[in-house]
């Protein structure tokens, strides 16, 4: 692996960064109350590395390969969540740690929303707007936003996009990658921007609105409201909400198929229709069992209690973390389909965690093909999603993933539960390790929807910290840097 290569793309990726920390200073315009100086500070401290990395680096060629790819998504996210949590630091009146700081801006970027603020509303409108943002560019990605804007990487790009696109599937819209990066991150921001739009006219005002829309399209989770949706009480933004989550968590270059008119490579989408059913029979599953065992204290009326299925299930499945009902509080059936989404998250190449339906649908193909099997030992079965053959090579990683994903899991909550155990009952600790491994954000017990992380200690946090990078970089990219081979030239 080239070092010089790696350290000279972080040096750009730590300016590109230092711009994004001044966008809170748009605020200032409006007239909202904050410390602007802490954003000041810490984009001139991200700049000021960056550049000394630069310079360090100085002529050096801008050609690496899938070592120096996985390398540069890796430390660049560990970089960025580094830096971006100066604001929290630097904060006039703010008694944030480092430990709980480097949680919250990681949760931000990786769009897990679990967070370790107990008074959201007490925050000042520059840090909510920051706290928000880490989640939209976390969305898509911040490296992919860097690969649309800087085409000097030129074919080295494609292993930096191979190594941050979320999903099994890699597909390039464009022999160019960074025209396939500008073409994902032009439909993010369009989509936001009818978002935006749409919840202002539900009845959010401008802030309020923006806020919710970076976290909305990018599935990320944090509110301005310590009652997160709950709080606004409008069935109006609900429903718009759950549309654009929805969204959130299809396949992004479906979108591009869909404007350019090839419906058919739409509707004929296993992942997508897959997708779809298992949120239509999760919301009636729920929607029956909450009925039948209404929780004291809440409204009955039938149509609240389908919306805040509705609102829930697509809020677990695409890993968004909002919440406008306390889902700790219903029947354990009910919990059981809310911890099966957590773990089975949304579409590939969507802003979603979990292990994305793509590999549920693939895993359950090959299950069904080997029964077959089973029964016609001479036949040949091809494997097929979508009217096209699977090859053998991304079935296997596809099922390496799941083992992975289920191993990781396994060892994180026996670390977890070694550390907190005396303080939490099991069940919360293993929903918490499923909400960070799959970037959802609230659990369940005592870290369900109305709680927060606050009260575990600083090695837990650090620990989910470092679940939430390996969840939202899908494991291989993080944990192919451990490899002894990666670091020889």
């Amino acid at each position: 692996m080239s070092l010089p290569t790696v350290l000279r793309v972080l040096g750009y990726l730590l300016v590109f960064l230092s711009f994004i920390l001044l966008t809170p200073l748009c605020l200032k315009f409006y007239g909202l109350p904050g410390d602007y100086a802490a954003f000041v500070k810490s984009g001139g401290l991200s700049l000021l590395t960056g550049l000394i990395l630069c310079g360090c680096t100085q002529g050096t060629a801008m050609r690496f390969s899938p070592k120096e790819g996985f390398a540069i998504v890796t430390f660049g996210w560990g970089l960025l969540s580094t830096f971006g949590c100066l604001p929290y630091l630097l904060t006039e009146g703010m008694t944030m740690s480092i430990t709980d700081a480097f949680f919250e801006t990681v949760s931000g970027l990786s769009t897990t929303g679990a967070s370790i603020v107990n008074d959201i509303e007490g925050l000042s409108r520059p840090i909510l707007f920051w706290r928000s943002l880490t989640q939209w560019f976390g969305g898509m990605g911040v490296v992919m936003l860097f690969l649309a804007i800087l085409p000097a990487l030129g074919a080295g790009g494609f292993q930096l996009f191979r190594a941050e696109v979320p999903g099994p599937t890699k597909d390039k819209l464009s022999p160019k990658i960074g025209n396939t990066a500008k073409t994902l991150w032009i439909t993010y921001v369009v989509m936001s921007i009818l978002c935006l739009i749409s919840l202002h006219y539900a009845g959010m005002g401008w802030f309020d609105a923006t806020c919710h829309t970076f976290t909305t399209i990018a599935t990320g989770g944090f509110s301005t409201l310590n009652d997160s949706v709950a709080g606004f009480a409008n069935w109006r933004i609900e429903v718009v909400m759950i549309l654009f989550m929805f969204l959130g968590g299809c396949n992004f270059i479906l979108f591009i198929h869909l404007v350019h008119g090839r419906l058919n490579i739409v509707f004929k989408n296993e992942e997508l229709r897959f997708y779809t059913m298992c949120i239509l029979g999760a919301i009636t599953v729920i929607s029956i069992m909450n009925s039948l065992n209404p929780v004291a204290g809440e409204e009955h009326a039938p149509m609240k209690i389908l919306r805040d299925a509705a609102f829930q299930v697509v809020c677990i499945i695409t890993s968004t973390g909002f919440a406008t009902a306390d889902y700790d509080l219903w029947p354990h059936l009910s919990q059981l389909v809310i911890l099966l989404l957590m773990i089975m998250g949304a579409c590939a190449g969507s802003t979603s965690g979990g292990m994305k339906v793509f590999r549920i649908v693939v895993a359950l193909k090959v299950a069904l093909r080997e029964i077959a099997q089973l029964i016609n030992p001479r036949a040949v079965l091809p494997l097929k999603v979508d009217g096209e053959n699977i090859s053998n090579s991304l079935t296997h990683v596809i099922i390496g993933f799941i083992s992975i994903f289920i191993l990781l899991l396994g060892m994180f909550t026996f670390l977890v539960i070694a550390i907190e155990g005396d303080r939490y009952d099991i069940l919360s600790l293993f929903s918490i390790c499923v909400s960070c491994l799959s970037n959802i954000g609230p659990g369940l017990h005592s870290f369900g929807p109305t709680d927060n992380y606050s009260g575990l200690k600083d090695i837990t946090k650090w620990v989910l910290s470092f679940m939430m990078l390996l969840g939202r970089l899908e494991l291989y990219s993080v944990l192919v840097i451990f490899h002894p081979s990666i670091w020889k030239r």
